[in-house]
């Protein structure tokens, strides 16, 4: 019985093993890929906003983001500004809570602290 599914499980892993090999060849590496489509070189002068495409020669895309056109410049400044604002109340809050009131080591140049090994100097590069 043990030699029954010994031999089953033999069968199974060759067959799984095997199978992505016979999709890609033999060597499994599926070859050598092909290299990208090109674009074409202008044949006529570019127009006045070709500037605003970025063309790499393979895939051109726009580099101002047209998603989404109807949000103003008013609005716009407005979320800028406000996304500043956030960020500063949020410094502002971490400094009013005292990160050196929590801090857990001991600040490097702190009087009366001595480093072990002769307070470290050959670590610090100061022998």
């Amino acid at each position: 019985m043990a030699l029954m599914l010994k031999g089953t499980a033999l069968r199974l892993a060759k067959r799984t093993i095997s199978a992505p090999t016979r999709f890609m060849g033999s060597s499994g590496g599926g070859g050598i890929p092909r290299p990208f489509a090109r674009t074409l070189q202008p044949s006529e002068p570019l127009h006045e906003e070709h500037e605003l495409i970025w063309d790499d020669g393979v895939a051109a895309e726009a580099t101002i983001d047209f998603d989404a056109p109807f949000i103003g410049s008013s609005e716009g400044l407005k979320m800028w500004l406000g996304g500043l604002a956030f960020f500063a109340s949020f410094l502002g809050l971490i400094t009013l809570s005292g990160p050196e009131n929590r801090r857990q080591a001991v600040k490097r140049g702190t009087e009366g602290v001595e480093l072990p090994f002769d307070n470290a100097k050959a670590a610090f590069g100061l022998e």
